[in-house]
């Protein structure tokens, strides 16, 4: 709970970031980061061993009355740490200024 209050703080830095769900998350977060496709997102974070989803996640309904086509999800685990999402949240900021330039 505290790590992925943790994330959701620390996404909450990246311009442009559209984040869905309660103000306090609850298992994982999805967002949106206006200009980048999450896809592209999630296959630049993959090949460098950080691993996100990117989708609907079984939502169609929902992402269709928000208003966007995807989202990217973060999810953590038991293993994962407070440096694990510094290194997620640099690695997102870097591939969203290869993404949109």
């Amino acid at each position: 709970e505290e790590l992925l209050l943790y994330a959701k703080n620390t996404l909450q830095t990246i311009d442009g970031i559209r984040i869905f769900g309660p103000k306090k998350p609850v298992g994982c977060i999805s967002f949106s980061i206006k200009g980048v496709h999450p896809h592209d997102l999630t296959e630049i974070l993959g090949r460098k061993g950080i691993c996100l989803r990117a989708g609907h996640h079984c939502t169609q309904i929902l992402h269709a009355s928000l208003g966007v086509k995807a989202t990217t999800r973060l999810s953590v685990g038991l293993y994962n740490t407070k440096e694990d999402i510094d290194v997620c949240i640099a690695t997102i900021k870097e591939a969203i200024a290869f993404l949109r330039r």
